[in-house]
């Protein structure tokens, strides 16, 4: 507990305000910050404190904090209105006192936070580690591209300076496993990050949106299905089973067909230097979705978007026969060809006249297949 405190405090700004939720952020901090002096730049809150009446005494030892008066329907609930209310308070109140806010992820309802972070039409709340980092809506037109290399290293960052705690030795309702929670609900928020921004992209998607398109995805499949091969171990996670498995299919899915546009498409796409590298391979990428997918269907009959994934599952095995020659297709006459019969993998009867017309990625991406969120950070 000790090592996860410091993780904490290690890479926060000089000067930042820290407002915990949790008690596991709140009572590791707080000790390393009384006890042990670390980190006295540093202003450190606690949500769960301020609904009390006799809150305005502490109050009085944070001159430079703005508290809310209290309000009818105060609540630290993070599913209920009053909390959402007393969170964007103290966060519009404060935000530009401080060089850097920082809240806990567990401090508001992740179905409230969409496309960059944009949380309560407010404010961006961008993963920083095992925190999210606080801006304002307007503040310099951020967009949520711009902030995708820093989340990749404060994650990077955050784990080399914490521990994944032996769930067999640290059971469910021990402080570690709470740590434990937090440490995967750092990668899970971080690959929905990246997840809703590969989802803004593609509303657009042409050869220069495709590119970022590709990492984004390729990024959060990464981390939710590391998260989903951690919860299968241990169930350490605060979000619920539902959302995390349907959002890792959603991107497996995406990323599989995105893939295969890439590979075809390659030389001519403009990926960053060493980008391209970092993407999975899509023979691996396709036997992933597969995978889950069905798994999905298994264990989430009733989904209302079940039959979508049922469908893509029949797609991918009608086109494994057809390319292993254990069905026969005909393709109809096109413009600019000619028909032909497609028996074993081999034509048979006229050659195809070639198309004049080359096709490019921008026609390409249009097949990827898609699935429209449907509410919160379900996707």
């Amino acid at each position: 507990m000790h090592r996860y405190g410091e993780a904490v405090l290690a890479d926060l700004p000089e000067g930042s305000l820290l407002i915990a939720h949790t008690d596991l952020d709140w009572n590791t901090v707080r000790y390393l910050r009384t006890c042990e002096g670390l980190r006295p730049d540093i202003t450190h809150l606690s949500f769960q404190l301020m609904p009390f009446p006799w809150f305005k005494r502490q109050a009085r030892l944070y001159p430079n904090v703005t508290f809310p008066p209290r309000f009818e329907g105060i609540s630290t609930n993070k599913f209920s209105h009053g909390n959402s209310v007393l969170v964007y308070k103290m966060l519009d109140f404060n935000i530009d006192k401080f060089p850097a806010v920082f809240i806990d992820m567990q401090a508001v309802n992740e179905a409230e936070i969409e496309v960059g972070g944009l949380w309560n039409g407010g404010f961006h709340l961008v993963p920083s580690g095992n925190l999210y980092r606080v801006y304002r809506a307007l503040d310099n037109g951020l967009q949520a591209g711009k902030w995708v290399d820093q989340i990749d290293t404060d994650l990077e960052q955050f784990k080399t300076k914490t521990s994944i705690p032996d769930v067999g030795q640290f059971p469910a309702g021990s402080w570690e496993f709470a740590a434990l929670s937090v440490y995967w609900d750092a990668h899970y928020q971080a690959g929905l990050f990246y997840l809703t921004w590969a989802l803004a992209l593609s509303h657009k998607l042409d050869e220069n949106a495709l590119p970022p398109y590709a990492m984004a995805l390729s990024r959060a499949s990464d981390l939710l299905v590391s998260t989903l091969r951690a919860y299968d171990t241990h169930s350490a996670l605060t979000s619920s089973y539902s959302d995390l498995i349907k959002n890792t299919v959603l991107c497996v899915v995406r990323l599989q067909g995105t893939l295969e546009v890439v590979d075809q498409f390659r030389e001519t796409l403009a990926f960053p230097p060493g980008a391209q590298g970092r993407l999975q391979d899509p023979a691996a990428a396709k036997a992933v979705a597969v995978e889950l997918v069905r798994r999905f269907v298994r264990e989430v009959p009733g989904d209302k978007d079940v039959q979508v994934f049922r469908d893509y599952l029949s797609k991918i095995e009608a086109k494994d026969r057809a390319e292993n020659g254990e069905d026969d297709s005909s393709q109809g006459e096109e413009k600019g060809q000619t028909s032909a019969k497609v028996t074993n993998g081999q034509a048979k009867g006229k050659k195809k006249k070639k198309n004049k017309t080359k096709a490019t990625a921008k026609d390409k991406v249009i097949e990827v297949e898609t699935l429209e969120r449907h509410g919160g950070r379900e996707l």
